[in-house]
């Protein structure tokens, strides 16, 4: 989908470490991770921890943007929220959005520089804080430090800088995520620096270039994960009608588990509640049931819910409309909800986050074995 603004402030404040009211999945169960993005100050617990209160578990990742090229103190300030992301006991998805200043600003060279060492200056920066971040010894979580790593997203589109238009664009590309993969793997100090950092390579479900998506796979060598993400824009202003998940997902599901044996996941998802020029509750409630009927059918192993009103109603928690309301009387708020997504997730055999476990989620599932 086109990229949304995403880039919110990122909080820095000291965030405790227990979720009140949280029933916590261990994570030695389960079939598959729960996560979100749950706003745009995505890292801190006041956007996140009422949505987890609700839902009765703690999401198992939670999905972050960053601009890799903005101001320092910015950037400064996103990974002091991968250190409160974490010790509340999440997983970070690092979505790094490699722009020259900002996206607007950002030549459709991107991928050419990057590939001839002409972003070094910012990429060597991120390897550095990064690999800085993951060596530390964290005094909350007893286990080393792991992230997801999902650069160069939505390759398959046409509205970002690295966006493959074009045959000639494709060695770029390939070369670009090589290119950085290999600085950054380099850098991680562990015997097996995959047990630290797993890269999502993810297209959109819907390819908008003549070029197939297949195209710009960098190699199971520098892959870990394959990421797909897909919404049902509905009747919406940017919806072409109300779309099914499976007609959302299963083109592409079917052609990337045949180019690939690595695990599927959704980093991004969601639905309108936009059909035939109205806003149907019962019918976005509807879809979020047979989505989850979908993932669980599809052996997708991790899924993280877009839960923010941007293009159209997205949210499933906090947003505009709902099935339901929940008070959260000790922040004195009500939410609109839609209870078919927490009846899902507690029916499923969904691993989510904990502060008790060392490294959060165990390896086996941080690396899609299930």
């Amino acid at each position: 989908m086109r990229r949304r603004d995403i880039l919110g402030t990122i909080s820095t404040a000291a965030i405790a470490s227990s979720v009140s009211g949280c029933t916590q999945s261990t994570t030695d169960e389960g079939t598959r991770i729960i996560g979100s993005y749950p706003g745009d100050d995505a890292t801190s617990a006041e956007q996140y921890r009422p949505f987890e209160e609700w839902l009765e578990t703690r999401f198992g990742v939670l999905t972050l943007y960053v601009n890799a090229d903005d101001d320092e103190s910015v950037r400064q300030n996103f990974l002091s929220g991968l250190t409160d992301v974490w010790q509340t006991g999440h997983v970070p998805m690092v979505t790094w959005l490699s722009y020259v200043d900002s996206e607007s600003e950002t030549p459709s060279t991107i991928t050419h520089q990057i590939r001839d060492g002409e972003y070094d200056a910012v990429l060597e920066w991120w390897v550095d804080e990064l690999s800085a971040w993951l060596a530390a010894d964290d005094p909350v979580i007893d286990g080393p430090r792991r992230l997801y790593f999902r650069p160069f997203p939505e390759m398959n589109g046409d509205w970002l800088p690295w966006s493959v238009l074009e045959d000639d664009d494709v060695e770029p590309f390939v070369d670009a995520w090589r290119y950085v993969h290999e600085r950054l793997m380099d850098a991680v100090d562990a015997d097996d620096p995959r047990e630290r950092v797993q890269w999502v390579w993810n297209p959109n479900a819907t390819e908008h270039t003549d070029v197939p998506t297949e195209a710009s796979y960098p190699g199971e060598e520098y892959v870990d994960w394959i990421g797909i993400d897909g919404y049902n824009f509905g009747d919406s202003s940017m919806g072409d009608g109300w779309q099914s998940p499976e007609s959302v997902f299963e083109p592409m599901r079917t052609r990337l588990t045949d180019l690939s044996d690595r695990p599927l996941s959704i980093p991004e998802f969601g639905s309108t509640s936009v059909r035939d020029g109205e806003h149907d509750v019962s019918a976005k409630d509807e879809w979020i049931d047979d989505v989850f009927e979908y993932i669980e059918a599809n052996d997708i192993r991790m899924v993280c819910w877009f839960n923010v009103d941007k293009e159209t109603d997205w949210a499933v928690f906090g947003g505009a409309r709902g099935t339901d309301t929940f008070e959260d009387e000790r922040r004195d708020e009500r939410y609109r909800v839609y209870d078919s997504f927490r009846e899902r997730v507690q029916r499923g055999d969904y691993v989510g986050g904990s502060t008790q476990t060392p490294g959060v989620l165990s390896n086996d599932h941080f690396q899609g074995r299930f």
